[in-house]
């Protein structure tokens, strides 16, 4: 089945991430055309084309504890395909860490917006009105409650519809909120009574591709609504802490920036120390080496994961031994804040 976007262009109904490659671009030439191209969108005319901005891995080495640290850099483009994985991986792992009890799905009337632009800023703007007097509740004008103050906590995801404009989903937990009371309020402020609310039940596969889908589809929502924020949470979002032992390392960590990708960071560590062990792998890769490393050691393994051999170290022992290059701009922010302190979530 086949809706009709406009003109003599149209596109499937049912899934827009199944579109092939030259669909997409398509697709997405035709909503530019209609609605005019983002003065932020820069993504390339082949939409299978490697965009990535950054390519390298941040090494940070505690040689008291013998551990290394693996951060892959990245851009935070949706439109990256190394980094867009990335990122949807993490929202993915932050919306379920919470165990969200309903799934919300609101969408705006299209004939009240000029552009799908308007639409989500509106939206946007509506999302955060109707969230603040959820919590505060309503009172009449002697001051008798109508509405009692709820707990209302989200995780926004937007998605582009077919016809180019936004609708949302959301992951809530709290208090349970009327279909009636939410329609209400969202069509004060979004103009529109499409108001969806469902249970999560937690460990069916249905709701988990339910959020995995959301992710998948928002490069395909970036290409028309560049510089605007897909991915959003509520200030009391988080109410369960995650056990992260990464920041009781003892001792100083060094940062190291590499002109090579993590997955080749550990292949060579699995080539040269067999003996290493991954603790971890929540948002970067944590390896426990043979014990405490002195600083010829160190000196080994920078060696080792710029490329060398164990046997081109020992000859080439008396020379000055080489330093990896400088990160782009971008990766240099990352190292700093890592030098400071900073942990990925």
């Amino acid at each position: 089945m086949y809706h009709q976007a406009s003109g003599d262009f149209s596109i499937p109904q049912d899934n827009i991430d199944d579109l092939s490659a030259e669909q997409r671009l398509q697709w997405r030439n035709h909503l530019y055309a209609r609605f005019g191209k983002p003065e932020l969108a820069d993504e390339p005319d082949d939409p299978t084309a490697d965009t990535s901005c950054i390519s390298g891995s941040l090494i940070g080495i505690n040689a008291s504890a013998g551990k290394l640290f693996i951060v892959p850099t990245s851009c935070g483009r949706w439109d990256c395909p190394h980094c867009a994985n990335r990122k949807a991986r993490k929202y993915y792992a932050r919306i379920f860490s919470q165990k969200p009890e309903r799934k919300i799905t609101l969408t705006c009337w299209t004939k009240s917006f000029e552009t799908p632009l308007d639409a989500l800023d509106r939206c946007k703007y509506a999302l955060a009105k109707v969230a603040s007097i959820i919590r505060r509740g309503v009172y009449d004008s002697q001051g008798h409650e109508v509405h009692r103050p709820r707990v209302f906590e989200y995780a926004a995801v937007w998605e582009i519809h077919q016809n180019g404009y936004p609708h949302l989903h959301i992951a809530q937990w709290g208090s349970f909120v009327p279909q009636a009371y939410l329609s209400e309020l969202w069509s004060r402020y979004a103009l529109s009574t499409n108001v969806d609310i469902r249970n999560i039940i937690h460990g069916t596969r249905d709701n988990h591709n339910w959020v995995k889908y959301q992710l998948k589809a928002l490069p395909l929502t970036q290409s028309l609504f560049a510089g605007r924020r897909l991915v959003t949470f509520s200030r009391g979002w988080t109410r369960y802490k995650s056990n992260d032992t990464k920041d009781k390392t003892t001792g100083k960590t060094t940062w190291h920036y590499f002109h090579t990708d993590p997955e080749d960071i550990r292949a060579r560590l699995d080539e040269f120390y067999n003996n290493c062990q991954t603790i971890d792998q929540e948002g970067d890769d944590t390896f426990q080496l043979d014990g405490p490393l002195s600083p010829d050691a160190v000196e080994r393994l920078l060696w080792i994961l710029d490329g060398g051999s164990p046997s081109g170290w020992k000859s080439l022992k008396q020379d000055e031994p080489p330093t990896p290059q400088g990160p782009p701009p971008k990766a240099d922010r990352q190292l700093e804040l890592l030098s400071n302190g900073w942990r990925p979530s």
